[in-house]
């Protein structure tokens, strides 16, 4: 006879002995080590209505022959039957979703297993020291759809059919792996799934992959990778610095910063020799080119197919050319040359400057305008801070000036992005002269090359009438433009992806803006405005 004790659902414990135990009707889930070292139990029923086996419940019965799992059990805890020595068959049941680590670990007799398709993870070790592995042929080895790990040495692997799963450490440290294929079944790459497979140069993550995990290719030397995804999130360090990747799909925002220029070269090659991509895909790799065009110039000059990109589709403005020809030159680059000055009479020819028409020409052209303020000027009128990509974000505005130049560039370093309440009157702490100076500000000119406009940035700027946005602009924070009751009308570039909640809430003289479409703005992003003109996007 066996008594138990249950508290809210929740099966934590028992005394008594027993051979046959069956889990009462209304528990939910049988706790921590509830049955732990019961030695008596030799039959176990567990019935519709569990949904957890929790952590070393059953652990240590070691006369526990047989098991019968009802559907609905979603989760095994670790260890829950580890070394349950006479445990024979297990089979798992619909609806079971997670498999912890040791759940059957020194199960000594058990040989056969079921696996159910629901199962999406299976901890480290789960089947150590069972029969049942000992049985497995070398190569993957398999749990329903799911890959556990390489048995053996492997060197050239076909993942089956149908999974959807490399689990954890699977293929950790197979330093003879040298090729992999992955179905289309194939949606996640569990943490460290080909660690230091340092001899694997080429794998193809088919488009059904969603997660990619942490360290999943740490160590892979020189891999080239094919991403046929469109939608996947990147653990940290997924990729080696040096790892080539190329992208059919995928968004190049999401893509990690070390692997990002490869992926921009492989989209250039592939333009270049007319490979055949998705429209959307070209329009979404141009708009991101264009957005951070001055970032990627000197992967431009030092990669000819990149450079032909960017003038085929007219990415390069003609006010960056002279300073483009000027790197070019030193590094005596004579076809990226050429190409540029016809690029440059092309741009010309469209009323955009003035056409050249000889080298003299080109050479007399080169002394580039004064800049309206020196960089000592700019780094005293701008507090920044600089970012691990090298590039600056602008922290705050210390400047008099009541049409502001926000600037792209301070010395040598690009800038990239306006911090939160960088010029916000309504910064918290700052001086009662500064707020003054703040709320004067009547017009805003954003330079070309500046990506993010960050929360609250000019929220309060009471007086502001014009803003002027570059063809850089990706994303817009929440607040931005808040209460900016004088700005008119706005006109968004074609960079744009993103616009924030209450970006131009209480903008109430603005009746226009211009947006393009595929945007995502927030629903309340231009609350209190008197919006009276049509726009492209909708929101």
């Amino acid at each position: 006879m066996m008594e138990f004790t249950i508290e809210q659902g929740v099966l934590k414990g028992c005394q008594g002995d027993a051979a046959i135990v069956e889990i009462p009707e209304g528990v939910r889930e049988i706790g921590y080590g509830a049955f732990r070292n019961c030695r008596s139990i030799q039959q176990l029923a567990v019935p519709v209505g569990v949904q957890r086996i929790g952590s070393q419940a059953f652990a240590g019965c070691e006369g526990l022959e047989h098991v019968e799992l009802a559907e609905g059990i979603r989760e095994i805890g670790y260890s829950a039957f580890e070394n349950c020595v006479k445990l024979k068959k297990v089979v798992l049941p619909s609806g079971l979703v997670s498999l912890e680590r040791l759940a059957f670990a020194g199960c000594h007799a058990l040989l056969e297993i079921e696996f159910s398709d629901t199962l999406l993870d299976v901890g480290r070790d789960a089947f150590r020291d069972t029969p049942w592995l000992a049985s497995q042929e070398d190569g993957v080895i398999y749990a329903g759809k799911l890959a556990l790990f390489a048995k053996g040495a492997v060197s050239s692997v076909v993942i089956r059919p149908g999974t959807i799963k490399i689990c954890e450490n699977a293929f950790r440290n197979h330093s003879a792996l040298t090729e992999i294929s992955l179905p289309e079944s194939m949606q996640i790459l569990g943490d460290r799934a080909f660690e230091n497979c340092r001899r694997l140069k080429q794998i193809t993550i088919p488009q059904n992959v969603t997660f990619i995990g942490y360290r999943a290719f740490h160590e892979c030397r020189k891999l080239q990778v094919l991403l046929e995804c469109d939608k996947v999130v990147l653990g940290k360090a997924c990729f080696e610095a040096d790892t080539q990747v190329r992208i059919t799909a995928l968004d190049p925002a999401l893509l990690p910063n070390q692997v990002l220029h490869s992926a921009i070269l492989a989209f250039a090659d592939d333009w270049c020799g007319q490979t055949a991509l998705e429209k959307d895909f070209v329009s979404q790799m141009l708009r991101y080119i264009r957005s951070r065009r001055k970032l990627l110039y000197p992967l431009a000059i030092a990669h000819w197919n990149l450079l032909q990109v960017m003038m085929e589709n007219d990415i390069i403005p003609a006010e960056d050319i002279n300073e483009m020809l000027e790197q070019i030159l030193a590094e005596e680059q004579a076809e990226a040359t050429a190409a540029l000055m016809e690029y440059r009479q092309k741009l010309a020819s469209d009323n955009k400057q003035d056409c050249f028409e000889s080298w003299d020409d080109l050479e007399l052209s080169w002394d580039m305008p004064e800049q309206e303020k020196t960089d000592a000027q700019l780094e005293q009128e701008w507090g920044t801070k600089l970012q691990r990509d090298g590039t600056l974000t602008l922290l705050l505005y210390r400047g008099q000036d009541r049409e502001v130049t926000v600037p792209s560039r301070i010395g040598e370093k690009m800038v990239t992005a306006i911090a939160p309440a960088a010029l916000s009157p309504e910064r918290y702490g700052i001086k009662r002269e500064t707020i003054q100076q703040r709320q004067s500000i009547c017009a805003v000119t954003i330079q070309e090359g500046i990506t993010k406009i960050g929360n609250h940035a000019f929220s309060g700027c009471e007086n502001l009438v014009r803003v002027s946005l570059p063809e850089s602009v990706v994303e817009i924070g929440y607040h931005a433009f808040r209460n900016c009751k004088k700005l008119i009308e706005i006109q968004f570039p074609q960079s744009i992806e993103k616009i924030g909640r209450g970006a131009f809430a209480g903008c109430s003289s603005l009746v226009a803006v211009h947006l393009p479409e595929g945007i995502q703005i927030a629903e309340d992003a231009f609350v209190g405005c008197q919006l009276s003109t049509a726009v492209e996007g909708d929101f």
